[in-house]
C-alpha cells in the first residue's frame, strides 16, 4: 500500500512531459530546445538543445539572440583537474550527417545579464545565428 501511495505522489508530482517540438532550417534539425530554471536574482542562465544535420555539408552555430537576455555567448565546460570551467566558443560545429548536443556539462549557450528569472513552464524566443543572414527562431521551454 505505501509503495502505491509513493507511486501516486510522484506521479502526481512529476512534472509534464515537454511537449516535442522541431524547427528545420537548410537541412538542419533543431530538437529538445530547454533552459533550467533560475533562482529569483540569477544574472545567467543556459539553453541547451540538439542540432542534427541533415545537410549536404558541415554546418556551425556561431551565435544567438533572445528578447531575455542582451548578451548571448556560445560555451562549453572543461574540465581542469576537479574544476569545472566554462570557456566561450566562436561557434559550435555539427558535420554533414552528425547530432550535435548542447547539454550541461557541456557545450551551451550562455544567457548573460538576465533582468528576470527563467521560470519553471514559461516560454521564450531565441534566434539561433549560423552566419550572416542565415537564422531561425525557436522557442526555448523553461523546466
Amino acid at each position: 500500500m505505501r509503495w502505491l501511495l509513493l507511486l501516486v505522489l510522484l506521479g502526481i508530482s512529476a512534472p509534464p512531459p515537454a511537449a516535442a517540438q522541431e524547427w528545420r532550417h537548410n537541412g538542419v534539425v533543431i530538437l529538445d530546445v530547454w533552459a533550467r530554471a533560475t533562482p529569483p536574482r540569477a544574472r545567467t542562465g543556459a539553453v541547451y538543445l540538439t542540432m542534427r544535420n541533415e545537410s549536404a555539408g558541415d554546418v556551425r552555430l556561431t551565435g544567438a539572440t533572445s528578447p531575455r537576455a542582451p548578451r548571448i555567448e556560445l560555451h562549453t565546460t572543461r574540465m581542469a583537474g576537479d574544476v569545472a570551467r566554462m570557456e566561450r566558443q566562436p561557434g559550435i560545429a555539427v558535420a554533414r550527417g552528425a547530432t550535435g548536443e548542447l547539454k550541461p556539462g557541456g557545450a551551451h549557450i550562455m544567457l548573460m545579464g538576465l533582468a528576470a528569472p527563467l521560470k519553471s513552464g514559461d516560454t521564450f524566443p531565441l534566434t539561433l545565428t549560423f552566419g550572416p543572414g542565415d537564422s531561425i527562431e525557436v522557442l526555448v521551454a523553461v523546466r
